[in-house]
Order: structure tokens, then sequence, then C-alpha cells
């Protein structure tokens, strides 16, 4: 039975809770209070912090403005993230933003890490191009989707056993899920083609946000601001656009926070540095664990940037960088709904030795070496056959990816038994 919208919205939170307690990089580490980082009330090292410059924010062309979306852009918080180039570090290939981008789209010929960015925000998902449109169409035929018209010159796909379409274009690949996924497409296309307005066109906070704060490796954009916070007059609650980035370079790792106030606000350096300490006392990222944290203040726009070294990076990492596989799947269910089939129909390999099920039921929840009969991985074409015999009536089963310490994890899959 194909999830609701709000099971839909639901299964995204649970890969975001999952991704988002531990991502695998020093600095989303540092953002979780992760174990491995000095300890808060340590001195927080102020000082010049130069991080490399952020690309223009190309992403934004392919948000449409919120009237243009079906459900008026509900929980319009969008995640962008850009694959690092070939030589980079196995922590920097890795963020919430790849994780989701993994979970909510297939592979149908252009994987997220052959993409220029990828860009997910409410119910769809952009991976832009340059795309093979033969290799689409070589992959297509092996993957659940069959063919449902076209867009705007995009061929799209839906899928019949699924809430999904996707649609195919020369210079991108674009994801709808749930009960309004044509819809979600038709808007984001047409963003991307400049045929109906764009968020940052109508929304002058949004412009400023994105312009100060880019394009780097990831981020993770508010558009309306923080809103509300766990310390009493925190200067964060009056924000009219707040991002979260992270970046690299050859001298170490950046955390970058974008404050966006309203026209005719006049934040204050102090101000601003007092907020950003309260609020880490409190449970969120450590200045204190940064080698150095800046903090600038142009017009009504501050920027918070806190700089940590490989070294650092690389110790609070360690060897188990969690990397989602890109993958196409598909779940079958045995005449005596006792058995699970979860079929890899298209993707990258997946080792075995990470994967975890979830809600099949006692006998079968756990480790996946440890209670089926599969190899060292999967490849397209392969199964993994899971008891659901003592599972919970309605039960949700989760395909997690785990890395072997327990520190990171993402959902890779869901199904819900009837």
């Amino acid at each position: 039975m194909p999830p609701s919208a709000d099971d839909h919205r639901a299964s995204r939170r649970s890969v975001l809770r999952a991704g988002g307690a531990a991502l695998a990089t020093g600095l989303s580490a540092l953002s979780a209070g992760c174990t491995g980082l000095p300890p808060l009330g340590t001195q927080v090292r102020y000082g010049a912090v130069e991080a490399p410059d952020p690309d223009p924010p190309t992403y934004r062309d392919w948000l449409p403005a919120p009237s243009v979306l079906p459900d008026g852009g509900d929980s319009y918080q969008p995640w962008v993230h850009v694959p690092p180039p070939a030589d980079a570090p196995s922590w920097a290939r890795t963020s919430i933003g790849r994780s989701l981008v993994a979970y909510q789209t297939d592979y149908v010929g252009l994987d997220v890490d052959d993409a220029a960015f990828a860009l997910t925000y409410g119910d769809a998902t952009v991976l832009r191009g340059p795309v093979d449109r033969e290799t689409v169409r070589e992959v297509i035929p092996d993957t659940p989707y069959e063919p449902a018209g076209t867009e705007a010159g995009y061929d799209v796909y839906a899928r019949p056993d699924v809430e999904r379409v996707v649609a195919v274009g020369p210079d991108a690949v674009v994801f709808g899920n749930g009960p309004t996924a044509r819809e979600y497409v038709r808007a984001t296309v047409d963003a991307g083609r400049g045929d109906v307005a764009r968020y940052y066109e109508r929304d002058a906070d949004l412009a400023a946000l994105t312009d100060s704060a880019g394009t780097r490796r990831w981020a993770w954009l508010w558009p309306a601001g923080v809103g509300t916070s766990s310390t009493k007059d925190d200067l964060r609650t009056d924000t009219v656009g707040w991002a979260t980035a992270f970046d690299h370079d050859d001298s170490g790792a950046y955390y970058v926070q974008t404050w966006v106030f309203p026209p005719g606000y006049d934040p204050t350096v102090g101000a601003v540095k007092e907020s950003h300490k309260a609020e880490q006392r409190v449970g969120r990222a450590d200045p204190s664990a940064a080698r150095a944290v800046d903090v600038t203040v142009e017009g009504r726009v501050a920027a918070v940037e806190m700089h940590l070294t490989w070294d650092a990076i690389e110790e609070v990492a360690g060897d188990h960088t969690l990397v989602a596989p890109h993958v196409t799947w598909r779940a079958s269910v045995s005449p005596d709904a006792d058995r699970l089939t979860i079929h890899h129909v298209a993707g990258d390999p997946v080792r075995t030795d990470w994967l975890w099920v979830e809600g099949a039921g006692s006998e079968t929840d756990g480790p996946v070496a440890a209670t089926a009969d599969v190899g060292d991985r999967l490849d397209p074409g392969e199964e993994l056959v899971v008891a659901t015999a003592d599972a919970e009536p309605g039960a949700t089963v989760r395909l997690v990816y785990r890395v072997p310490d327990g520190n990171a994890s993402t959902t890779l899959f869901d199904y819900d038994l009837l």
C-alpha cells in the first residue's frame, strides 16, 4: 500500500533524525555534539577565519515561490549538497542533505555523486546534470518506473508501487514524492526554466540569505528564520532567514552560519556572539571545539564562521564515514505475508555488514548478516529476504545503513506492512 503524504513526511523526518544525529564529517559531528571534541565550557577562541568564498547560489533557480506549490510550501527548508572532487577526504562526501537525497530518489542513470549539485525541499528533489538521457533510457526499463508523458520537454516516469515521479531533462533529473508528486515536479521544472516565480525573486529575505550564504559543500536553509529558541531573549528568534553550511580547503574545514534580520534591524557583533554562545550551551554546536570563531555583521546579515583543522576533523570522523549508497529499491510480500523481499534494482553496491533491519519483529530486527544468507554486498539484481511473521500489524520495516561503531546511521528504504 503506497504511503500517505503524512507517512511520507514522517519517513523523511525519520531519515533526518537518523542521519542528523551523527553526520560523518568533523563539522557535522561538531554540530551534533559528538564526543571527541573539547567539552562545553572551554574558552571560545575568537579570531579571523578565512573560509573559502562561497560559489553563487545557482540552486535557488530551482526553488519555486511557495504560492506555486500545491501545499503552499509547507516545511520548505531546502538542503543543498555539492559532491566534492575525487581527491577530497571521505568525510567531505557526506551530509544530511545527501542522505535525504539518496532516500528520496532512485538511481535511474544519474548518481547523486555525479551531479553538479543535489537540492531537496518539500516533496521535490533535484539532481542537476548534465544528464545522459540515453543512459537513463537504458536504466529505466530495469526499474519499476513506467512512462507517464512529458513536462516542459522532460520525459516523465511514474512508479505504480509508490507515490514517486521522476522527470528527466537535458540538465536535471527531478523527483517528486507523495500524492502531489507530479505537481511538485512540474513546479520545480518550471522554476528551473524560469517559467514560474522563483522564491528568491518574490522574497527579499530569502534573496539576502542566499546571496550571503552562497553555495558550499552542503547547506541547510531556513527561509523564515529560526523562530524559536531554548534560551530566553535569544537574538536568533528575530531572524527572518537562517542557514548553516559546511566547507573545506587545504587548511581545514569550516562550519558557517548566516543570520538574516528584518530590514532596519541593527545587530551588533557582540550581541551575535552572546546569542551564539548561549544557544550552544544547551546542546548545539560547541564553538569551543573550533580552532577559531569569527563573527561579522554587514547591514542586517550576520555570519558566524568556525574553523577546524584537518587533524581535528579526521579524529572525529575516524575510519567509518557513512556515505549512503544511491539505489533503486522495491519490495514484494509473500502470499502468507511471512516474508518481505527487498530487491536491489539498480545503483550502487551496498555492503551488507552495515545493513540493519528494523520493524520486522524481534526474530529479524538487527544486523542483516546475522539473520539472512547474504554475501559481502548486495548488487543490482540481488535481493534480501526478511522474515516478518512476528512483525506488528501495520509495522514499517526499515532497511538501515549503520557504521560499525554505531555513531552514524541513515534509512535507505522502508515499507509499510498491511
